[in-house]
């Protein structure tokens, strides 16, 4: 990997001198750094730093698991386009868990604002505590990377299925 030449890095791209694998390479340290980033930042979400601490770790765990079995899916089909696989269906899944969640939310407020019995603050204390936060992001990554997974195999399926026709 080129870690700071980025002229070497264009002229190896050019040239077409990077391979699937350090692409995945570069995408993992991409990864790492953005899981790193966004879990580290201070907020008033979690109050115990062992919490956040798990949610850190854990975090990286799923994605660098998640990450590598996608990369070897892609490897045991026809070991292309792995980034191009990556970031369309990333972009896809994640799009629908957020709408899947904001209507689970906006449900949940709509229930809890019409409720003859006041359970809301009890729901809230509930909801919104760290361990609740710490299992929504682990459910949440563990889900997204599940349908990653289930595409990925789909499309090297169906891609060796297209290439042996074609050949």
């Amino acid at each position: 990997m080129i870690w700071f030449d980025i002229k070497n890095l264009e002229e190896k791209l050019i040239k077409n001198e990077i391979s699937e694998r350090t692409g995945y390479h570069y995408l993992l340290a991409f990864l790492i750094i953005i899981t790193l980033a966004i879990s580290g930042k201070e907020t008033a979400d979690f109050t115990s730093q062992i919490l956040r601490f798990l949610d850190i770790i854990i975090g990286l765990i799923i994605t660098i698991w998640g990450t590598g079995k996608l990369f070897e899916i892609n490897n045991k089909g026809n070991n292309r386009d792995f980034l191009k696989r990556y970031f369309s269906l990333c972009f896809v899944h994640t799009l629908r868990i957020v709408i899947v969640v904001f209507l689970i939310t906006l449900l949940y407020n709509l229930v809890a604002e019409f409720m003859l019995v006041d359970y809301s603050k009890y729901l809230d204390n509930l909801l919104k505590n760290d361990i609740s936060e710490l299992v929504f992001n682990i459910l949440f990554q563990i889900v997204f990377y599940f349908l990653v997974i289930r595409s990925f195999k789909k499309v090297n399926r169906f891609s060796e299925n297209t290439e042996a026709i074609s050949a």
